[in-house]
């Protein structure tokens, strides 16, 4: 007759795999209740239509202070660096990403290399249209429309319906911001994943780059920003 002695790290691992486990379940329970977020191809599985330009956001680190993140049209995407002073991105112009930033000596825009993540232009701002009254991320003045109806999601711009998915009520997109050309859209949905959504429905919604902060608003590449215009150099 054999028996089996359980080590006290043999204990340890199971009670460390268990806990992994629980938690996982538990965010999903709170993230999407019992249902998971809607199952969409990637961008580098279905590169066809591709993004009409890139686009950029930033995301505060606690430990880097505020780093900008530019998605290119191609699939890439690639960090530009942080900086820990108080900046904000406010633009995405023909020439490069703009950013607001304020110190005692009053508050600025930043013109930032897209490529380096240099600061290539510094302006004042000096009256006029403040960057932050803007509506960012889109020059189209869009009628956007995100209903829940019976268990299904119903992502309406312009009047076209460009999404119509099985999906909860904690399921939603944050962040809606529709290209310069007003032929794609871009969002943030509770998954944190940033999709493209085509709004001439020659496509479904793919999704773009995983892990995205869904507090932070996607900004389109060319899209018009009057402050930066109005700013004095």
């Amino acid at each position: 007759m054999s028996t089996t002695t359980t080590t006290p790290q043999r204990n340890l691992t199971l009670l460390i795999a268990a806990a992994v486990v629980v938690v996982v379940v538990v965010g999903l329970v709170l993230t999407f209740g019992v249902q998971r977020p809607p199952e969409l191809p990637s961008l580098t599985d279905q590169p066809e239509p591709a993004p009409v330009a890139a686009v950029a956001w930033s995301t505060w680190d606690g430990r880097d202070g505020r780093c900008l993140t530019i998605a290119r049209p191609d699939g890439a995407v690639e960090e530009l660096g942080c900086r820990r002073d108080d900046r904000e991105l406010v633009g995405f112009v023909d020439e490069g990403l703009v950013e607001l930033t304020w110190s005692a000596g009053g508050e600025h825009l930043e013109l930032i290399d897209p490529d380096t993540g240099e600061v290539l232009e510094r302006r004042e701002l000096t009256g006029g249209e403040h960057p932050l009254e803007h509506p960012r991320g889109t020059s189209v003045a869009s009628d956007v429309i995100i209903d829940h109806d019976d268990g299904r999601l119903q992502v309406t711009i312009d009047g076209t319906t460009v999404w119509d998915v099985e999906a909860g009520d904690a399921y939603d997109l944050d962040a809606v911001s529709v290209a310069p050309d007003g032929s794609m859209a871009v969002a943030v949905d509770t998954a944190e994943r940033l999709l493209l959504l085509p709004i001439d429905d020659t496509a479904p919604p793919r999704v773009w780059v995983e892990d995205v902060d869904r507090w932070n608003q996607p900004i389109w590449q060319g899209t018009p920003l009057p402050a930066w215009e109005e700013a004095a150099t």
